[in-house]
């Protein structure tokens, strides 16, 4: 699966249909994410630079973040690509394969053949085909969610609350501790918590400066470092947008 239930806004900024041969680039992350369907793949691959390596095969689905690195070869790549700004969060490209491919070609020529022929009020039209295109991709991931009894939300969640103040802890930890996708993990958290698993680990290290400032042992840099923020600076911006006051 790709995306979440969880609504979040987007904004096409091009779609494009694009037909390369003997394709053999390397990207180092763009500002905007993209949405590619495959029309066509001969021995067509995309590697993230973490090692991931997936295969690009004739009906599949790709989703690439914004800012992702990431080297691409084929002798043969043909593919409609949708690039968007979103506020979608997610670690890595994700691709699967859906159950009926055809409906995902419908949508996503519709919605290339609108932007291209530009008539009055396109974008507008092209962001609703943009819509459905999500919704099927949810639509989907239910369908296809992980089925594996063996699967361990419990650890998932157990990492993430035992490494709430470690500056490098991220929520694809948890989701491999858990042994389930990252997009699922982010929906399984959201139900048994009731918010995301990054709004919980940022409020709950919030908390624990709040803690901590009250002994009056600790200097912003100490705050930071006990509670699992980055720096003093990232700490202070978090601490006046949740409490609304100024960390002093």
């Amino acid at each position: 699966m790709i995306f979440g239930d969880e609504p979040f806004n987007h904004k096409i900024t091009d779609i494009l249909h694009s037909h390369e041969l003997k394709l053999k680039t390397t990207a180092d992350g763009v500002a905007v994410s993209s949405l590619h369907f495959i029309l066509d793949g001969d021995s067509a691959e995309i590697k993230q630079n973490s090692g991931k390596k997936i295969p690009l095969s004739k009906g599949a689905v790709l989703f690439i973040p914004s800012d992702t690195a990431y080297k691409c070869r084929s002798l043969k790549l043909e593919q409609i690509i949708i690039y968007l700004s979103c506020e979608f969060d997610s670690a890595e490209i994700q691709s699967f394969t859906p159950i009926n491919p055809q409906k995902y070609f419908q949508l996503f020529k519709r919605a290339f053949l609108v932007w291209e022929q530009k008539h009055r009020g396109y974008r507008h039209e092209a962001e609703a085909i943009l819509s459905q295109i999500i919704a099927e991709c949810v639509r989907e991931g239910d369908r296809c969610e992980e089925k594996d009894a063996s699967a361990n939300l419990n650890a998932g969640f157990a990492y993430i609350t035992d490494n709430l103040y470690s500056v490098e802890l991220k929520v694809a930890d948890g989701a491999k501790a858990a042994g389930v996708s990252e997009v699922y993990f982010r929906r399984a958290f959201h139900k048994k918590y009731g918010v995301s698993p990054k709004k919980y680990i940022t409020e709950a290290r919030l908390t624990r400066v709040k803690e901590l400032k009250s002994t009056g042992f600790y200097s912003k840099d100490e705050l930071a470092k006990r509670s699992g923020f980055a720096d003093k600076k990232y700490l202070s911006a978090e601490y006046l947008r949740f409490f609304g006051e100024k960390l002093k």
